[in-house]
This record gives structure tokens, C-alpha cells and sequence, in this order.
């Protein structure tokens, strides 16, 4: 096949072609600014031309992008592919939080929720190395598939705000193995956690790991699950976003837009090309 000639090939120079001009506008000051915890600015056009640059060489490669770039957890557990849930500590631990939210005079109750306290004291237990990052995060993709329905708000909570403050590496719930196996009530909260975290962390830098596999997704030729839910979450970060245009979360949402050639409508409602 004449790679260069191909769809394929033609849509891959496409893409390199709106990398380089999307690093152009960087360089030249234009885009995305950010100051980092040091307080140098710029570090937010660093980190997001590292990440392009990085999906590019995958593109030209065919090789998938670096694990250290987008941090992908080990081969989580998957629902289906075996009857026991996995066999770490922070099943128990979790759990046993969520138990302690139930109301023992009526356990069929309105579903628990978690407080913020709630959520310290999970991110006191993984500090304090109950479990690793990996555990909680293959705990909650337990939790979420397979989990009573009245621990889902809980669920949801964590995966939310664990995805912001960075604990947790969302691109593990993204798999298509994964999603195809969640029914669409569970596709649901997780679409709302990821909606709420955004693509921005709470120290407002770029979320690379999930912006990173948002344009691997996307750029897949035919449709799957996982482009098919990054698609729904684009859009309804757009939609909660609405018309704001000062936060850096609306930034970065643009500049993926335009990056992912993504149109928008005077309605907010995206078109994927």
C-alpha cells in the first residue's frame, strides 16, 4: 500500500501539519498560558508541545506513545473476564468507607455520598501506603462496573476528584474493554466524573495523560468505545463550560478543538470530523 496516498497516510500528514502550526502559535506566544508552582509562565505550552510532539512521533511510527507520557496504568481489572473482584487492599478499604456511610436503620436507603472529608481520608490512606495508586485505581474501576448502585455517588465523587488532584490516572477507565463491558447507567457517572475533572488539574496544568488519549482517540479511523465516550465527554464539558472564556480549563478546551479539527456551533454542540 502507498502509505502517503492512503487515507490513512493522508490524514496522518494532515494531522502533523495542524501539530506543527498548533506548536507555530505556542512558540510565538499565542494559545495556552500557565504558570507553574514556581511561578515561570509558559509551562502549560511546554508540557502540551511535549504531549503533541510525542503523539506525532506515534503517528509517524506506528507505535504507541511513550508510558510515560500518558501513564497508563497495568492491565486493569476488567469485568467479565473474571468472576472475583481483584484481590488488593483497597477493595477492603473502600468498601468499608462506603459501609460506613450506610444508615443502619435502613440499609436500602437513599444512595451515601462522600464529603470532602470522605475524600482526605481515602488520600490519607494511599499517602500512608495502604494501598498504591494502582490498587485505588483498579479498585474503582471494580467499584464502578460491579459496585452496589447506592455506592455510585461515592464512586463518582473519587474518581472526580482523584482525577483532578492527579492520584488517578483516568485513561485506565477509557479502554475499550472496559466501557464496552459497563452498561450505560455506570457510562453515565463515569461520564459526569470526567466532565467535572475536566481536562485541567486543580494546580491549572494540563491534564496531559487524559488530553493525550482524548487525541489518540479521536484520531482512530473507525469508531470503538472509547472514541465514541470521548466524544460524548467533549461534548459535555463543552456544554457545562458554555460561554465562558476566561478560565484556563476554556482554554484548553479550545485550543483541543481546534487542534482535533472540531467544529462548534452557536448552539455549543460539536461537530467531529
Amino acid at each position: 500500500m502507498d502509505f502517503f496516498n492512503s487515507a490513512f497516510g493522508q490524514n496522518t500528514q494532515k494531522t502533523l501539519g495542524d501539530y506543527a502550526r498548533f506548536a507555530k502559535n505556542l512558540q510565538n506566544g499565542g494559545g495556552v498560558t500557565g504558570t507553574d508552582n514556581s511561578g515561570q509562565t509558559g509551562d502549560i505550552q511546554n508540557q502540551m508541545m511535549l504531549m503533541m510532539m510525542m503523539l506525532l512521533m506515534s503517528q509517524i511510527t506506528g507505535q504507541p506513545p511513550s508510558a510515560d507520557l500518558l501513564g497508563q496504568l497495568p492491565p486493569p481489572f476488567v469485568p467479565g473476564i473474571s468472576g472475583t473482584p481483584p484481590q488488593n487492599p483497597a477493595v477492603k478499604a473502600l468498601e468499608t468507607r462506603f459501609s460506613l456511610k450506610v444508615n443502619p436503620q435502613d440499609p436500602t436507603a437513599t444512595p451515601i455520598t462522600f464529603t470532602e472529608q470522605d475524600v482526605a481520608a481515602v488520600k490519607a490512606d494511599l499517602k500512608n501506603g495502604l494501598f498504591t495508586r494502582d490498587e485505588l485505581g483498579e479498585a474503582l474501576m471494580h467499584e464502578l462496573a460491579k459496585g452496589a448502585d447506592k455506592f455510585q455517588p461515592a464512586v463518582q465523587k473519587l474518581i472526580q476528584d482523584l482525577s483532578d488532584s492527579g492520584e488517578l490516572n483516568p485513561t485506565a477507565f477509557l479502554k475499550a474493554d472496559y466501557l464496552k463491558q459497563l452498561p450505560a447507567p455506570r457510562q453515565d457517572i463515569l461520564l459526569s466524573a470526567l466532565s467535572g475533572a475536566g481536562l485541567i488539574l486543580q494546580n491549572n496544568k494540563p491534564n496531559i495523560r487524559l488530553i493525550g488519549f482524548v487525541l489518540e482517540a479521536l484520531g482512530q479511523p473507525d469508531s470503538n468505545e472509547s472514541k465514541t465516550f470521548v466524544q460524548k465527554l467533549l461534548q459535555k464539558i463543552q456544554t457545562d463550560l458554555g460561554t465562558s472564556t476566561d478560565s484556563a480549563r476554556r482554554k484548553i478546551v479550545s485550543q483541543l478543538l481546534e487542534l482535533a479539527n472540531i467544529s462548534v456551533d452557536g448552539q455549543g454542540k460539536l461537530t467531529f470530523t
